[in-house]
C-alpha cells in the first residue's frame, strides 16, 4: 500500500482546489483520489492518477446536494486502501478513512457549514437538512477523531473545528495568487469593454451564491452612487440582476460572468475597491485584491479578521448597515495601495508551499526531492 491524496469533488479552480494542485505537487508520485472530478481534472492528473467514488461517477453534479444524507457512507464505496492519507476536507471526505488507512491527516477548509452552521449556509435551513444534521454531525466529529492530526486555513476554522469536532487544530493559512495580481497585466477587451472602467469602480466577485451576500454590495454602490462590478456567474444571477433595476442604479452595475484569469487580475487591479460582505472561513479575494493593491472593506467576521488590517488595508464593518460601508467608502484615501500589497504578500504561494511541504515531511509522505532541495537552497 502507497498514500493517497483524498480530496472532495473537482470542478471549478477556487481555494480548495489550489490547495489539491499544490500538495499534488508536493507529492508527485502519489495519486488523488476524488468523489468527483470534471473531464478537466482528469487531463490534468492523466495516466490513472486520479479516480473518484462510484456515486460521483454516477451522479450528476446538479444532483449531488441529494447526496449529503448518504455522503459518508458513499466515501466509502469502495473502500480506499493506504499506508497514509492526506485528507482535503470541506464537506464529509474525512468519511472515507477506515481501518485500510494506517495514517490520515487533514487539511481542513470548513467543518460542513450547511450541518455545522446553518446560519452561514441556506443549504442547512430546509426541512430534509433539518432532520439528518444530528445525525451527520455525530458521524462527522468521529471521522474528525480518527485522524492523526487536523491542519485548518485560519483561526476562524480552527476556532469551529475544536468546538463542533473536539479536536485541536493547526493553522496553514492557503496559497494566494499575490504574484499573479501583483504583476500588472495587459490591457484586455472586458476592461476596454466594461462601463466606467477608467472611472474608479467598486468591485466584488465569486460565485454568485446567497451567504457571499452580493446583494449587500448592491445596496451599497447604489446607496453611494458609485459604478459597481459584480463578477463571477451563479445561480443568484437572476435575483442580483433585478435588486440593480429596482435600485434605480441598474445602468451602473456590470454584471459579468467567469472571466479568463487574466481578465480577472486586469479587473481586479482597475478597481477602486473591493466589496466583501460574505463570511468566508478564510477568504482568498480579498487577498487577491490587496496583492493588487486594491483596498478591502469586510463584514467583521470570519477569515476577513486575518486577512484585512481595519483602516491599514481596507475597513472591518461589524454589521451590515449600509450606511456604515458607504462611510468607509468616504475614507478610502487613508488606505496605502503598498500596505495592501504588503499585507498580501504574508499568504503567498510560494510560502504555502513551505509551510505544507515541511507538514507532510513530517508525517513520512513521499514528498518531491527536487522540491525539497529547492525550498531548502
Amino acid at each position: 500500500m502507497g498514500d493517497v491524496i483524498i480530496s472532495e469533488w473537482l470542478g471549478d479552480t477556487g481555494g480548495a482546489e489550489q490547495v489539491l494542485i499544490t500538495a499534488a505537487a508536493i507529492l508527485p508520485r502519489t495519486p488523488i483520489h476524488a468523489f468527483s472530478a470534471t473531464p478537466t481534472w482528469h487531463s490534468r492528473y492523466s495516466g490513472g492518477r486520479l479516480t473518484t467514488t462510484f456515486a460521483g461517477r454516477h451522479t450528476p453534479p446538479s444532483a449531488r446536494k441529494f447526496l449529503a444524507p448518504a455522503m459518508p457512507a458513499l466515501w466509502r464505496v469502495p473502500r480506499v486502501k493506504a499506508r497514509r492519507a492526506l485528507i482535503l476536507h470541506h464537506a464529509f471526505a474525512s468519511s472515507a478513512v477506515t481501518s485500510q488507512i494506517d495514517l490520515a491527516v487533514a487539511y481542513v477548509h470548513s467543518p460542513a457549514r450547511y450541518i455545522w452552521d446553518p446560519t452561514l449556509d441556506a443549504r442547512g435551513s430546509g426541512p430534509l437538512a433539518r432532520i439528518v444534521a444530528a445525525p451527520l454531525k455525530k458521524i462527522d466529529r468521529l471521522a474528525a477523531q480518527r485522524l492523526s492530526q487536523v491542519v485548518c486555513n485560519s483561526e476562524a476554522t480552527r476556532a469551529r473545528i475544536e468546538a463542533h469536532w473536539e479536536v485541536p487544530a493547526t493553522v496553514i493559512y492557503p496559497p494566494v495568487r499575490t504574484e499573479l495580481f501583483g504583476r500588472r497585466a495587459p490591457e484586455t477587451s472586458v476592461a476596454s469593454s466594461t462601463p466606467h472602467f477608467s472611472q474608479g469602480y467598486l468591485l466584488s466577485y465569486g460565485r454568485w451564491v446567497g451567504y457571499k451576500r452580493f446583494d449587500h454590495a448592491v445596496r451599497v454602490a447604489a446607496s453611494a452612487g458609485i459604478p459597481l462590478v459584480v463578477c463571477g456567474g451563479g445561480p443568484e444571477g437572476g435575483r442580483l440582476r433585478a435588486l440593480a433595476a429596482q435600485s434605480g442604479h441598474g445602468r451602473y452595475v456590470t454584471f459579468l460572468d467567469q472571466l479568463p484569469t487574466a481578465a480577472l487580475v486586469r479587473l481586479v487591479q482597475g478597481a477602486r475597491c473591493l466589496l466583501f460582505p460574505g463570511v468566508e472561513d478564510f477568504g482568498i479575494v480579498p487577498l487577491e485584491a490587496q496583492a493588487a493593491g486594491v483596498p478591502v472593506i469586510a463584514l467583521a467576521a470570519g477569515g476577513a479578521l486575518e486577512t484585512v488590517t481595519d483602516g491599514a488595508t481596507g475597513f472591518l464593518i461589524p454589521t451590515l448597515e449600509v450606511a456604515d460601508w458607504v462611510d468607509a467608502l468616504e475614507r478610502l484615501d487613508e488606505i496605502d495601495p503598498d500596505a495592501c500589497r504588503l499585507n498580501a504578500a504574508r499568504f503567498s504561494e510560494a510560502r504555502f508551499t513551505s509551510e505544507a511541504f515541511d507538514w507532510l515531511s513530517a508525517w513520512g509522505f513521499d514528498t518531491d526531492p527536487a522540491m525539497s532541495a529547492e525550498l531548502t537552497a
